[in-house]
């Protein structure tokens, strides 16, 4: 069916065309007359590598697709209070007949004057890519013709290191984790900072960082460093330490250092699954960074496949018709270390089954309205696509990796997700308390999200349930949010429980 109805789009365009054809000329020369940008636009956007050199990279690749200048600089440049520096800053140009394009691509609104919109509100790239941007008065004088990014990753440090380091902050860095885990390489994840020599210098690794003892690598004739540095490929670089004690932070033996077990991953299809949002997620797991997941129809999951995994993502959809003793073998399952990932209408059936808090948003006052305004209304109260603000919880294992306190995701629809009053450690990510970056949200419900949990990462039992208000994998493009979703299968399993009581009891000394 989707393949006739391209073919008919394909032919009322081709028929369209034809019969439009002066109107498409005319509109085709004023475009290359600039007839059509909008006065006072900026003269170029800059923007950052976001601290993740593969992300600002792809970035770049969609901008040169669309047949757009991108520059480095040269110099320092100081916009809207960040410093932009060499070899990790770029511009684009706002001009020229693609001015309007680049204007919409790094611009954000939230005006609007219909709230009708054929697709998403807002679709800006700094924010699917986790990049910060800023608009510049004029071209920079000094720039380079090439973009270049740096990305020549290799394993540094002793040839007979204690330990080797692979830092969290790359995009493909969850991939090389894979590849490793794989090949039989244990890991253990860093949940602090720490410090420690390579090759005589001090070198600081931020939370996240994975740590390889000598001894988690396989005996085999091949040197194990270059048997590291092989299945690393140069997508993350690797570091080699001089000794297992740090400087500061936690030493390598210490229990801040978390074991991570392999993670096979099997996500749900079939009736009832949104085919976008699982498509999505595959991509980003499977195609992207090479995590192997496994595609289980909802039909024939059952206690023996969910056994031969290690995580469960349910993808958007619609689970009520889910038959009772497959969701109670979900539950068990979770219960004894299964790692359950939810995303958005996932998570609101997880809120009708007890496993997360439900929000019981009160009924607003009845309304009456003429029918014939049903279709301007009801665009009225859609969230179809809007980007909000999401502060992060930096020393959470879902954030590792991502270097501001603030990102973008895109939501659709209107799930809100509650914390938990018995763990306050749960929220991995809080809408700001005004939420709205770009897009159109309805009248009143920026205030009824605004401080909501869009995260929640609950222990159940020895496994963990994790939960996404909004689709962090959205079409593929919000990078940002694919990295959220890569944590999750990392470091899902390292989530702790805490042992102390916290809630209306704990306030009145009750016991459970």
């Amino acid at each position: 069916m989707a393949v006739h109805n391209q073919v008919i789009a394909t032919l009322s365009t081709l028929e369209g065309t034809r019969e439009l054809a002066p109107e498409l000329r005319r509109y085709r020369e004023d475009y290359q007359e600039r007839k059509h940008v909008p006065p006072r636009l900026p003269g170029a956007w800059i923007f950052d590598d976001g601290g993740d050199p593969s992300r600002a990279a792809a970035m770049i690749d969609v901008l040169k697709g669309q047949d757009l200048a991108v520059f480095g600089i040269r110099e320092a440049v100081k916009a809207d209070g960040v410093n932009y520096v060499p070899g990790r800053a770029w511009v684009v140009p706002v001009l020229g007949a693609q001015a309007s394009l680049v204007q919409t691509l790094f611009e954000d609104v939230t005006d609007f004057e219909d709230s009708t919109f054929y697709d998403v509100s807002a679709w800006s790239l700094p924010h699917a890519f986790g990049v910060r941007a800023s608009p510049l008065s004029r071209v920079p004088s000094k720039l380079d013709t090439e973009s270049r990014v740096n990305r020549n990753y290799g394993i540094s440090g002793p040839r007979d290191a204690v330990a080797w380091v692979l830092p969290w902050d790359d995009f493909y860095a969850p991939m090389v984790l894979a590849r490793m885990q794989a090949a039989g390489v244990r890991g253990r994840v860093a949940l602090k900072s720490f410090e420690s020599s390579s090759n005589g210098e001090s070198v600081r690794f931020k939370p996240g960082a994975v740590v390889i003892h000598d001894a988690d690598v396989p005996d085999m004739d091949e040197r194990k460093r270059d048997f590291l540095a092989r299945l690393a490929g140069g997508d993350a670089p690797l570091v080699g330490l001089d000794g297992g004690r740090s400087g500061s932070g936690p030493d390598l033996g210490s229990p801040r250092l978390r074991p991570l077990t392999p993670a096979r991953v099997a996500l749900l299809a079939g009736n009832g699954v949104n085919a976008v949002s699982a498509g999505s997620i595959w991509h980003a797991l499977d195609a992207r960074l090479g995590y192997p997941v496994s595609v289980i129809e909802l039909s024939v999951l059952d206690e023996a496949a969910l056994g031969r995994h290690t995580h469960l993502i349910v993808a958007d959809g619609e689970y009520e018709k889910v038959p009772e003793a497959l969701t109670a073998a979900i539950g068990r399952w979770t219960e004894a270390g299964g790692v359950l990932i939810l995303v958005r209408g996932a998570a609101g059936w997880a809120q009708t089954l007890g496993w997360l808090p439900d929000p019981k948003l009160p009924d607003p006052p009845r309304q009456h309205y003429a029918y014939g305004e049903m279709a301007a209304r009801d665009g009225a109260q859609t969230v179809g696509g809007a980007i909000l603000t999401v502060t992060l919880d930096q020393s959470h294992p879902l954030s590792f990796g991502i270097r501001d306190s603030t990102v973008g995701l895109l939501k659709r629809g209107t799930t809100v997700l509650k914390a938990p009053w018995e763990n306050p450690f749960s929220v991995a990510g809080t809408y700001s308390e005004s939420p709205l970056a770009a897009g159109y949200l309805p009248e009143g419900f920026a205030d009824t999200i605004a401080g909501t949990p869009a995260i929640l990462a609950m222990p159940q039992g020895e496994g963990v349930i994790v939960a996404f208000a909004d689709a962090p994998a959205f079409r593929a493009v919000w990078w940002v949010g694919q990295r959220l979703l890569a944590n999750a299968v990392s470091f899902g399993s390292v989530i702790d429980t805490p042992s102390g009581r916290y809630g209306p009891e704990a306030k009145t000394g009750a016991r459970r």
